[in-house]
């Protein structure tokens, strides 16, 4: 738990300093616990970027903005790993193949969607370095 609470706090200080969020304020602390695992950071930051291309699209036919925003790229991203976790319990070898949470690509993407794909991942890359650096400069947590 004390990752979370780090991550958070490192998470609000980017974003404060920056100006950009990195995919929510829970997320990078989410990311940097499952850094060593690479296959789940890929699949949440692909279904991260699908969902914010499907809400793009979907712009063009409704307003998404605020909270009907957040919830149109939370349910796609929901759909979309759910879809991926049984494709992979099906036909992957690697049964451990997922997303990060159901949640966290939803923020992730509704961030990408706001401000733009090189500042979220930018954002996030550095406050999930930082978050790293701290824990094994304290306890090593996440190692």
């Amino acid at each position: 738990m004390p990752e979370l609470v780090l991550g958070i706090i490192i998470a609000l200080f980017v974003y404060e300093r920056l100006g950009y969020s990195p995919g929510g304020i829970i997320t990078a602390a989410f990311v940097a616990l499952y850094s060593r695992h690479w296959e789940f950071v890929l699949a949440t930051l692909l279904i991260a970027g699908i969902t914010a291309a499907l809400a793009h699209c979907l712009s063009r036919f409704m307003a998404l903005y605020g909270k009907r925003l957040f919830a149109v790229c939370v349910l796609i991203a929901i759909s979309l790993s759910l879809a991926l976790s049984s494709l992979t319990a099906m036909y992957a070898e690697n049964k451990e193949f997922a997303v990060i949470g159901h949640i966290i690509p939803g923020l992730i993407a509704k961030d990408i969607y706001s401000q733009g794909t090189v500042a979220t991942l930018a954002s996030l890359a550095l406050t999930v370095g930082l978050i790293r650096i701290a824990c094994f400069a304290g306890q090593g947590w996440l190692w």
